[in-house]
This record gives C-alpha cells, sequence and structure tokens, in this order.
C-alpha cells in the first residue's frame, strides 16, 4: 500500500469519524485496535487481526464505485469513507461479547472474542 501502511491505515480509519472511531495498530499482536464511542460517552474496545495490506487489499473501491459514491474524493479516501461506514454499523449493532470484527463480503461483522477470527 504505502509506507508505514499500518500507520497511515490507523490514522486515515480514524479519521472517518473522529467522534465515535479511533484505531490503531498493534504492531506485536498484529492487529488493529478498534475504540468505538457512542454518544452518550461510553466506550468500547474492539479488534480487527488482519494485516494492514491485506486489509486494504479488501477495502479498495473500484474507481467507478468511487465516481458513483464520492466524485470529488481519491480512491483510497473513497474506499475509507466506505469501509467506515461498515465499521461504524458493525461496532454499533455488535453484542456483548462480540468484540472482534471480521471483514467480509459487502461489510464488517462482530464475532465472539473467544472465537478465531475468520480470514
Amino acid at each position: 500500500m504505502i509506507d508505514n501502511s499500518a500507520q497511515r491505515l490507523a490514522a486515515l480509519l480514524a479519521t472517518m469519524n473522529d467522534r465515535e472511531l479511533a484505531a490503531t495498530f498493534n504492531e506485536v499482536r498484529r492487529e488493529f485496535e478498534i475504540i468505538f464511542t457512542d454518544n452518550r460517552g461510553g466506550s468500547r474496545t474492539f479488534r480487527m487481526p488482519t494485516e494492514p495490506e491485506e486489509l486494504w487489499n479488501r477495502i479498495q473501491v473500484p474507481e467507478s464505485d468511487r465516481d458513483s459514491l464520492w466524485p470529488d474524493a481519491s480512491v483510497e479516501e473513497a474506499s475509507l469513507r466506505l469501509f467506515s461506514v461498515h465499521l461504524l454499523e458493525a461496532v454499533m449493532m455488535a453484542k456483548d461479547g462480540h468484540d472482534v470484527l471480521v471483514k467480509e463480503q459487502g461489510g464488517v461483522r462482530a464475532v465472539p472474542g473467544n472465537r478465531p477470527a475468520e480470514p
């Protein structure tokens, strides 16, 4: 993707919904740590075990999708905006104990933390 892809992707993810999401990449565990803060000030931590390059490859939108969704944005920004929408939806709808985020075709799903995450 880009130099320092983990930090860049985490920073870009965090800017998409800066009041609600904060993202960092844990180099030791090789996973993103995402903190969701709700409108009442409560917060909840999620993890997304994936390599930055793998995640980037899975969230990129084609230029045609970018053109129809956000024509003034770069492909990178449009990809992150769409991913952010899916991410926010997953964390807002996550059941208690579902703290692992899995990128799936067409979105993101929160699964129980005691279950291994699927690629």
